[in-house]
C-alpha cells in the first residue's frame, strides 16, 4: 500500500484508537483468507469493512436513527424524572399538612379534655360536694355504730342461747334417768 493511501491513515487512526483491532482491520484490508478466531479480530474486521463501504451498509445509515432516538428516549426519561419529582415534593407537602392538622387536632382535643377534668375537679370541691360528702360520712359512722352494737348484744345472746342448750340436754338427761329410777323403785 503506498504511504499516502487513505486506507494507510485508516489503519493509522485505528492503531492509535484501538491497537488490539489494528490486526483484523489489516487482514481484512490486505488479504482475501483471514481468518477471525479472537474478538479483536473480528471487530477489527468490522471496522475495516465499514470503512470499505464508506455508509452504504445499514450499520451506518441506522446509527443517526438510533442516535435520536436514545436522545429521544433521554429526554422522556428526565421528563419523567421531574414529573415523579414534583409528585414526591407534593406528596411530602399533602403528607405534612395532614400531620400538622392530626397534631393541632390532637392538642385541642388534649386542652379540651384537661379543662374538662379541672372544671369537674373545681366543682368537687363546691358546697353541695362537701354537703353530700358529709352525710355519707355520718351515715357510714352510724352504720358502723349500728353494727358494733349488734356485735355487743349479740355475743351474749350467743352466750346465754350456748347455756339453754345445755341446761337443756342437762333437763332432759336428769328427767330421763329420774324416770329410769322411778320405773326401777315401782319395779322392786
Amino acid at each position: 500500500m503506498p504511504y499516502n493511501s487513505p486506507q494507510v491513515e485508516f489503519l493509522l487512526s485505528v492503531y492509535s484508537e484501538t491497537p488490539n483491532y489494528f490486526a483484523g482491520a489489516y487482514n481484512f484490508l490486505t488479504t482475501k483468507n483471514y481468518g477471525i478466531n479472537t474478538k479483536e479480530l473480528f471487530f477489527g474486521a468490522i471496522l475495516a469493512y465499514e470503512y470499505n463501504l464508506k455508509g452504504k451498509t445499514e450499520v451506518t445509515n441506522r446509527r443517526k436513527p438510533e442516535q435520536k432516538s436514545i436522545a429521544k428516549l433521554k429526554i422522556d426519561f428526565q421528563e419523567y424524572l421531574s414529573k415523579s419529582e414534583t409528585q414526591l415534593i407534593d406528596h411530602l407537602n399533602e403528607a405534612n399538612k395532614t400531620y400538622e392538622q392530626y397534631a393541632t387536632q390532637i392538642d385541642i382535643i388534649k386542652t379540651e379534655k384537661e379543662n374538662l377534668f379541672t372544671d369537674w375537679f373545681e366543682n368537687t370541691k363546691t358546697e353541695e360536694w362537701q354537703k353530700w360528702f358529709e352525710e355519707k360520712t355520718l351515715k357510714i359512722e352510724k352504720l358502723e355504730e349500728t353494727y358494733e352494737t349488734k356485735l355487743k348484744l349479740e355475743k351474749p345472746a350467743k352466750y346465754w342461747e350456748s347455756k339453754s342448750t345445755k341446761y337443756y340436754k342437762q333437763g332432759q338427761s336428769a328427767k330421763t334417768i329420774l324416770i329410769c329410777v322411778i320405773v326401777i323403785t315401782a319395779v322392786f
